[in-house]
């Protein structure tokens, strides 16, 4: 693996793809993937890749069920903390434009076990966050069909569905691309502008007081409410997750060091705005919490209970394609983190997982993502009857871990002034070492939140046992390779 070159110099600006292929050149790989993605595609990538309509379909009645409609407000302090590990994400794809990206970072900037095991807890945000997603979507697919969910009908609906996206992948870039465009649109019609709507219906056709935004959850009242409020930090924990598939996806995009890195940002922001008019619109909008919670689909059916019927079942029908892209996304997005970590003779069967088919687009590391999903969202139901929950929190734990890495290493390399040359235009310069301190320290709240808490011991179980996985096979495989392999070098 070839390390960059430390010195902040002057940055260089690219101007055709081959000036990318150059940079890539220099970290020491060729141009495999097809380099497809414009402005308006990274930020369709990004923005669809938060998914924020699936997220707080998902993720939303969770909260509700655990920290009430109070719980809804830590999207604000969520949203700022997103944003400066946002601000970190975008100078550095624009030093570092390879993907795999956090793993790619951190093994260039620092070494290549922490690399490993940023890699490790990357592909458990996205790789557990493909099954969280695809098996969260899975009723609202079912619902549209007329399809009851069932433990098993949504089992086998998830599997179908896995199959449906990895084959679109497979397919290529391009054509993904094109159906995550489309979804953008969608998304904002279903998410803001339906949002505004269902919350000024709301309030004309059955008013009640603000205080519903402030209510604890059902059975909880008179609790002391701050052990559920930090439960309610999943909701952005999960939500604020994928925006950085452009920086995955940096090999698959155009001028990757200034499109990544203005995408990234500009989806944050869309994404904070959005968020906070859906969470505010369906918490008011609903008939009453513990009502909403009997439902399979509680958010879907706040639209029925202001709109009736056939128009939730339109809405629905139009939330799927949001719904099928941001499954598209994630698991892309662990794919690319496989492929790339593959490149370097990491995972067990790299030789495979790093190969390009004839569409330029890493397949066997797309089925194999696939299968891990299905088996994540499989194997669980015969244990345990909180899978959801469990999927949602160590898939963002997974992503939180990658932000706080990142963040740690970003700071030190900044105190040390050896952050690498840039290739693009945003540098956060003499604002790099507060920012990279500020986000840090949030993101070992996160992660904290995500853990710490009784409720939340199970996904931290998981969380570590994944992560102890990781760490065997770096000590049984990639470590005795290394030193072979220098052995014969030296």
């Amino acid at each position: 693996m070839t390390t960059a070159k430390p010195a902040n110099t002057e940055p260089t600006q690219p101007d055709s793809s081959e000036a990318a292929d150059g940079q890539l050149n220099q970290f020491g790989y060729k141009q495999e993937l097809s380099r497809a993605l414009g402005k308006f595609s990274s930020f369709a990538v990004s923005f669809s890749g938060v998914g924020i309509s699936a997220g707080i379909f998902i993720t939303l009645p969770v909260i509700w069920a655990s920290s009430g409609t109070m719980g809804i407000w830590s999207w604000l302090p969520s949203s700022v903390g997103a944003l400066l590990v946002g601000l970190i994400f975008a100078d550095l794809v624009g030093r570092l434009p390879i993907a795999g990206y956090a793993y790619q970072w951190s093994s260039r900037l620092t070494n290549k076990p922490i690399g490993w095991m940023t890699g490790v807890v990357g592909f458990m945000g996205f790789g557990i966050g493909s099954a969280g997603t695809i098996y969260g979507v899975t009723p609202y697919f079912l619902s549209i069909l007329g399809i009851e969910t069932t433990r098993n009908s949504n089992v086998v609906g998830g599997i179908v569905l896995t199959a449906v996206v990895c084959a679109v992948l497979i397919v290529g870039t391009r054509f993904a691309a094109w159906v995550n465009n489309v979804a953008v649109f969608v998304e904002v019609l279903c998410g803001i502008v339906a949002a505004v709507v269902l919350l000024i219906v709301a309030v004309v056709r059955h008013p009640q007081p603000v205080s519903v935004l402030f209510q604890a959850a059902p059975g909880t009242e008179g609790q002391p409410y701050g052990y559920a409020f930090l439960l309610a930090f999943l909701l952005g924990a999960f939500l604020y997750a994928g925006w950085e598939l452009p920086a995955d996806m940096a090999e698959e995009t155009k001028d990757a060091p200034n499109t990544a890195a203005r995408t990234m940002l500009w989806s944050i922001g869309a994404v904070a705005i959005s968020g906070i008019v859906m969470v505010v619109a369906f918490s008011y909008a609903s008939p009453g919490l513990a009502e909403t919670l009997q439902s399979a689909t509680p958010a879907l059916s706040v639209v029925e209970y202001q709109f009736g019927q056939t128009v939730a079942e339109v809405y629905n029908a139009l939330l799927l394609v949001t719904f099928f892209a941001v499954a598209l996304l994630i698991t892309a997005g662990a794919t690319r983190l496989l492929f790339s970590m593959a490149r370097d003779g990491l995972p067990p069967g790299s030789s495979l997982f790093k190969k390009v088919n004839s569409r330029k687009t890493p397949a066997a590391a797309t089925i194999c993502v696939g299968v891990f999903a299905i088996v994540m969202f499989t194997v669980p139901q015969l244990y345990s009857a909180n899978v959801q929950n469990t999927i949602f929190g160590t898939a963002s734990v997974g992503y939180n871990l990658v932000y706080t890495l990142v963040a740690a290493i970003f700071l030190y390399k900044a105190y040390k002034g050896e952050l690498p040359q840039s290739f693009g235009k945003f540098s956060l310069g003499r604002w790099a070492k507060p920012v990279a301190l500020v986000a840090f320290l949030w993101q070992l709240f996160v992660v904290g939140t995500l853990t710490f808490p009784s409720a939340n011991h199970q996904t931290a179980w998981t969380a570590v046992i994944f992560i102890g996985l990781g760490g065997i096979w770096y000590l049984v495989w990639i470590l005795p390779r290394s030193r072979r392999a220098a052995a014969v070098t030296a």
